[in-house]
């Protein structure tokens, strides 16, 4: 190429990426440039008031994200409910790998749920599948959450329902509360808002999504107890025959016999697996002769006896203390035994074991005091079974007996209507709670009694009235055993002592009456749900909710 076609190429190029220096250039008149200096004052001013409005909030309050007849949720509530739902996800996170997250201090609960905490959501995708963001994950949850709100605030308005001074009071707190924060961390209460719930978002927002909220929460209340007082025995039984495998279960002991093919020498020949495996079923038959739940435990502490002692007595130390191998044994043993038990095993018919104990038609259940063996091979996976030596490292061999100590049946334990009093150790002495229980027997020894403490200590588990306390409550064993015991009876009362995650609390518990059978209280339970998705379901016509998607797409988070 010469060097004028060069000289024309470098022109050429340079019109295409600086078109500007090519243009021609005339002065423009007089009334066209005072337009455009206008027109760009305009555009400067837009800019500025578009970010304004953008920044306060004022475009998302603007729009109704979601509405019903009489009720709306701006963009600035939606974006406090979906930041809500959000912070709270996170928070059950938080609750499940607390104990771990506290050990391991450099994983944060972020890690766990797959999200960058610095990062807009709606650019972290959650499902490489359907491309869905973490963004439209809670942007749907929160929208189905505010659906149900809208339509039951429709039927307390059909109803005539509002709100009350004591729950406008509960608002006005939770608000306060938040401020309060928002000043410890040296924000306005707006700014504060804001940070938590999303941009633009301020008090009036958060009052007026707490109002729906409370008035949907009030009418939820006022049709659940409405059902409750309608529900008698006859609607009971006839939910329990139409959902009885749902409140089937069962207890059973297991205990695994390993053959412990690993262990084996690496020359070990397909006969020296054959008599691993068989020394495994006969240790299993032995158990299966078991007729009693004593006859199948004492079967697994002799295996255990005779297995635990041959292994201690091969294993070559020095210096030996016999008494403390002894006592290391038995307790060993003692710790497996216990750790048998399996109770409420719920019903199933999808494995061998749920087969088994709940048979395979209509949930009729084996016969208890009877033994069951599931043998879990996979030696056979081996590859070439012409060779006489085991070739399959992850080759195995187990047998699990199982022992049915109850067969399938509803749980026919009583509840309990009680009140207790929680006091925290971290907030409270064993000197401050026997002062409680003091101020309850001077107060009458009764549950108005008891209730009337409230105010005087509170702590997170409060004071608080319980119908049909089930079996378990409190996940404490000693505070359990009291207050389940066969023999409680109505009026008793006591001190109770429990810890749970290492920290103690101290328990004033009052029984005011027996309460209904597990499965009874737990069917009707399940049937007043049952009916409030039916009003649900029916609300869906009588009160239609239209969204936005176009805006509810626009909600940061």
């Amino acid at each position: 190429m010469g060097k004028g076609s060069r000289n024309r190429q470098v022109r050429t190029e340079d019109k295409i990426t600086n078109p500007q220096k090519y243009v021609q250039k005339k002065s423009a008149p007089k009334h066209l440039t005072s337009f455009i200096t206008l027109a760009v004052v305009i555009i400067v001013a837009a800019a500025i008031i578009f970010s304004s409005l953008t920044t306060g909030g004022t475009l998302l309050r603007m729009r109704d994200i979601i509405k019903s007849e009489h009720f709306e949720v701006t963009g600035t509530m939606m974006s406090y409910y979906a930041h809500t739902v959000y912070s709270n996800y996170v928070s059950q996170y938080e609750q499940t790998y607390s104990s771990f997250l506290s050990s391991y201090t450099d994983y944060t609960v972020y890690d766990f749920i797959g999200i960058d905490p610095n990062e807009s959501l709606d650019k972290q995708v959650m499902d490489e599948t359907t491309g869905q963001t973490w963004h439209d994950y809670f942007m749907n949850m929160a929208r189905e959450q505010v659906e149900q709100i809208l339509m039951y605030c429709e039927g307390a308005y059909a109803a005539g329902v509002e709100l009350g001074e004591e729950e406008l009071a509960e608002i006005d707190t939770s608000v306060q509360m938040i401020a309060t924060y928002g000043t410890l961390y040296g924000y306005s209460t707006n700014s504060y808002l804001a940070s938590l719930y999303g941009t633009g978002v301020r008090e009036k927002d958060v009052r007026a999504a707490m109002e729906l909220s409370s008035l949907a929460s009030k009418y939820i209340t006022m049709l659940s107890d409405e059902y409750y007082a309608a529900a008698d025995e006859d609607d009971v039984n006839a939910f329990y025959t139409e959902n009885e495998t749902d409140y089937l279960s069962a207890d059973y002991m297991v205990f695994s016999i390993d053959a412990a093919l690993d262990e084996l020498a690496d020359d070990a020949t397909d006969a020296d697996i054959a008599a691993a495996k068989a020394a495994a079923d006969e240790a299993a038959q032995k158990l299966m002769a078991a007729t009693t739940a004593e006859e199948f435990r004492e079967a697994v502490k002799a295996y255990l006896t005779e297995t635990l002692t041959v292994a201690e007595e091969s294993d070559e130390t020095e210096e030996t203390e016999e008494t403390d191998e002894t006592d290391e044994i038995a307790a060993e043993i003692e710790e497996t035994l216990d750790a048998m038990l399996v109770e409420d095993y719920a019903y199933t018919i999808d494995t061998d074991l749920g087969k088994w104990v709940f048979g395979e038609e209509g949930g009729k259940a084996a016969a208890v005091n009877t033994t069951h063996m599931i043998v879990n091979d996979s030696a056979a996976d081996a590859e070439d079974e012409e060779d006489t030596t085991s070739t399959t490292t992850d080759a195995s061999y187990s047998v699990d007996v199982y022992f049915l100590s109850r067969a399938a049946s509803r749980d026919e334990a009583l509840t309990y209507n009680a009140a207790y009093l929680a006091l925290s150790s971290t907030s409270y002495t064993e000197e401050d709670a026997n002062a409680a229980l003091a101020a309850f027997e001077a107060a009458g020894a009764d549950k108005d009694a008891l209730l009337g403490l409230a105010d005087d200590y509170a702590s997170n588990n409060g004071c608080t009235e319980i119908e049909n306390m089930r079996p378990g409550f409190f996940a404490m064993d000693d505070v359990d055993g009291w207050v389940f015991n066969t023999e409680r009876k109505a009026g008793d009362y006591a001190l109770l002592t429990g810890t749970s995650d290492s920290t103690t609390y101290y328990f004033i518990v009052y029984i005011e009456s027996e309460g209904q059978k597990v499965w009874y209280a737990d069917c009707l339970d399940d049937l007043v749900v049952s009916l409030t998705d039916e009003w649900l379901e029916e609300a869906q016509k009588t009160h239609p909710v239209t969204v936005n998607e176009k805006a509810m797409a626009n909600i940061d988070m």
